[in-house]
């Protein structure tokens, strides 16, 4: 979709240069993207692992396949969105809500090999979306070649070798504990020489969420005989001949709900059985075009080039890891995504909602990816009701939310709401961390503000938008002066009570915004407008204090907390006193209050905070940290220097990804930085290259900006060549001229003519688009 809208209906209603442009942008693609690899030469470690693995990647959204092994053997690991349950966290004794494994498939010989270490080879091919291993097993090269199916629930591993070599294909569900805290039923059996396995999930009442998932496994090119199964795996032989290809085709199968009534695991293993027998060479064949062809049109979205490797494989293989992870009619994924390779999923098995699965959906916006946020938006509005509802019961109107969850209320009735209680109690409210539901609501605003979808907002926003000013109105309390609006009990960090977090502060006002602007797009509650005016207003001021002789952002006006107290600014912490201000509260950027911006530039260097040393920068700062810089204005070389040695620090070459010790698949979110440092349309003004070197070279196209706008530019030899901008949304655009105060000429697609503009006083220009056009930008020189 979004590249007919760069190429649009001239007057003519003939589609102008679509085909060419089409064809080079994939050329460029091809170039860019496919220079790209996540390449091991010996196995990586940390594959099975509690947090985020290191093994290549592969997933449609809703499965996950994590490709990992030793030098002689290759093992897929399983996982499914809506596959949850209750495990038995080792490390906190006790159990635990989480995403759970669905085990395992392994492709081995019982042959010995030689030289197994210098013929190993895993790639993570992020172009083309597949895993390409090479291996010696017996005494033939192996070769394979994985990926998932994008339309269905199908993952294809096709085998080739130089030479005849004995194979085991052993499907596995993971062993019951040794200390057996929770019962998860699986089995494993073969028939018809297939290789099948089941799992459910342990509800302990009736009434509670139940799943049940099936996976069978089918060879199409050779023959499985001497299937042997015991209560949790199954093993079947056959011999791959050299010169030949065979297929591996696993399907999977699963039904998730509240309650009895769903499918049996048996019958799901017989679905599965079915969809894996019904697979043909001809069926395999448009499976994989349908797959290149997804992949094809995910990277055509938009492109960045900067030139520069790691910051090209940073952000091209984060993007990989969302578009494996999230998409439309799944669930959304779990703090490690869908990539889960044992039950002990720590804490990130689940949803934690003060910054962590936020964190993922940072850039899908400005990435021009929308879509992928869809799973994360109806996670958060299935949430509201029950939160609202404990809320309530605390005394309070409105809805805050606790700090994790489940997706459980994804498929429960909507609860009968409950009447607030006639006395508040701070105490009884779902989370310390009264921010907790606004940072939920942030990437469903970023999702109205860079599509305009007046349904989304009309039926879905503008609701929770109500309910969070509704909550901060009536949580707030007035200051000794009574002309203040402050917040008390409130937590910073987890586990505190303290007074006016800057979190709080900074998301107060965005919903204040927030409601005052789409209530007027919306034409609704006029006469509510002064009222959160006012509150806005009155709101309390950023806790500010000094730090070396520097005006700077604290945490909060006061703390007290008993697990983390550093005090009120934290060198060397994540800069959880930027994220309200700045970024993701997005009340300041570039070109707003002059001492504000100074004041958060000075906070960043007394924090120095970078991603580079031992603490919470390092542990959950990864993606906080970027974004935060560019909406800034930081110092352009040094902020890609800075970027580029957190990327290192933490580099895993082997799937693409930035690990830290404090979450997962959030270390995407700085997909964001990157973007802001090219393009960035905050306070009504749109700035290409604001925060990049005029020394460096580079170029993005159809990058997505707030008010629907596709845009592409050319940095060279420090000068922008042109701004090409599309227009999903008519209205007024507001563009800093990189050409200073020269005028510029807009050429409107489909026509001959162009308009000469001049910048204003701040070297400004003025378009008003309409929906569906293409307007090129060019200095009148040009």
């Amino acid at each position: 979709m979004a590249l007919l809208l760069i190429w649009t209906l001239g007057t003519s209603g003939v589609c102008v240069g679509q085909k060419p442009a089409a064809a080079r942008d994939w050329n460029v693609v091809q170039g860019l993207v496919g220079a790209i690899h996540g390449v091991a030469t010996s196995p990586p470690s940390g594959i099975v692992t509690p947090k985020f693995t290191s093994g290549a990647l592969m997933g449609n959204g809703d499965i996950g396949v994590t490709a990992g092994g030793t030098t002689t053997s290759q093992r897929f690991y399983f996982a499914k969105s809506d596959f949850w349950g209750t495990h038995w966290n080792t490390r906190h004794n006790a159990p635990e809500v989480s995403i759970l494994s669905l085990g395992s498939l392994t492709v081995s010989s019982h042959v010995p090999s030689s030289g197994a270490d210098a013929v190993y080879r895993m790639d993570q091919d992020i172009l083309n979306a597949e895993v390409l291993t090479t291996l010696r097993m017996g005494s033939a090269t192996v070769h394979m070649r994985s990926w998932t199916a994008d339309g269905e629930n199908i993952f294809v591993t096709e085998l080739a070798a130089d030479g005849d070599v004995p194979l085991q294909l052993t499907l596995a569900m993971p062993a019951p504990d040794s200390v057996p805290h929770t019962t998860l039923p699986s089995a494993a059996g073969g028939r018809d020489g297939m290789l099948w396995s089941s799992r459910e999930n342990n509800p302990t009442t009736a009434n509670d969420y139940q799943s049940h998932a099936a996976i069978a496994v089918r060879l199409l090119g050779a023959d499985v005989s001497g299937i042997e199964s015991s209560a949790n795996s199954v093993v079947g032989s056959f011999t791959l001949k050299g010169g030949t290809s065979a297929w591996i085709i696993t399907t999977f199968k699963s039904d998730s709900r509240i309650g009895p009534g769903g499918e049996s695991t048996s019958a799901l293993v017989t679905s599965a059985m079915s969809e894996a027998q019904a697979q043909t060479p001809a069926a395999l064949a448009a499976l994989e075009a349908a797959h290149k062809e997804w992949w094809k049109q995910f990277w055509l979205k938009s492109f960045v080039e900067v030139h520069d490797k790691a910051l090209e494989d940073y952000y091209y293989g984060a993007l990989y890891v969302l578009g494996s992870s999230s998409r439309p009619g799944h669930l959304a994924p779990s703090l490690w995504g869908n990539f889960v390779t044992t039950d002990d999923a720590a804490w990130g098995g689940r949803y934690f909602m003060n910054y962590n699965e936020e964190a993922p959906f940072y850039g899908v916006f400005s990435s021009n990816h929308p879509d992928l946020a869809k799973p994360y938006n109806r996670m958060v509005l299935a949430q509201i009701p029950w939160q609202e509802n404990r809320t309530a019961a605390a005394g309070y109107r409105g809805v805050s939310f606790q700090r994790t969850f489940s997706p459980f209320t994804m498929f429960e009735p909507v609860p009968q709401p409950v009447a607030v209680a006639a006395v508040k109690d701070y105490r009884k409210l779902p989370s310390d961390q009264k921010s907790n539901a606004t940072f939920s609501a942030l990437p469903l605003m970023d999702y109205y503000e860079y599509t305009r979808d007046e349904v989304f907002l009309r039926d879905q926003l503008y609701p929770a938008l109500k309910k969070l000013d509704a909550f901060w109105r009536d949580f707030a309390v007035r200051d000794s002066t009574g002309t203040k609006w402050i917040f008390e009990h409130s937590s910073a960090h987890e586990g505190g009570d303290d007074v006016n977090p800057n979190l709080d502060i900074g998301f107060a006002r965005r919903v204040e915004r927030e409601l005052i602007e789409t209530s007027e797009t919306l034409n609704v509650d006029a006469g509510m407008r002064p009222v959160w005016q006012q509150f806005l207003d009155q709101l309390a001021p950023y806790p500010t204090g000094v730090v070396n002789g520097k005006a700077v952002y604290l945490i909060a006006s006061h703390i007290k907390n008993k697990i983390k107290d550093q005090g009120l600014f934290e060198p060397g912490d994540q800069p959880i006193n930027l994220e309200g201000v700045v970024f993701p509260g997005e009340n300041l950027a570039l070109g707003g209050d002059t001492e504000q911006l100074q004041m958060a530039r000075n906070s960043m260097q007394e924090m120095n905070s970078w991603g580079v040393t031992r603490g919470g920068n390092s542990n959950n700062g990864f993606c906080k940290i970027f974004p935060i810089a560019a909406r800034i204005g930081w110092p352009a070389d040094d902020l890609i220097n800075k970027f580029k040695a957190a990327i290192l620090y933490q580099w895993r070459p082997s799937n693409l990804t930035v690990f830290q010790g404090g979450g997962g698949i959030e270390t995407v979110g700085s997909i964001e930085a990157l973007d802001s440092m090219l393009l960035q349309h905050e306070d009504g003004v749109l700035r290409v290259f604001p925060d990049w070197p005029s020394s460096k070279d580079a170029s993005f196209t159809r990058l997505r900006a707030k008010g629907a706008y596709l845009v592409s530019s050319e940095q060279q030899k420090g000068t922008v060549r042109f701004i090409e901008i599309t227009s999903e949304f008519s209205g007024t655009l507001v563009v800093q001229n990189p050409w200073g105060a020269h005028p510029v000429r807009v050429i409107r697609d489909g026509s001959s003519e162009s308009e000469t503009l001049k910048p204003d006083g701040n070297q400004r220009i003025t378009l008003v688009t309409v929906r569906g056009v293409r307007y090129r930008v060019v200095p009148v020189s040009q």
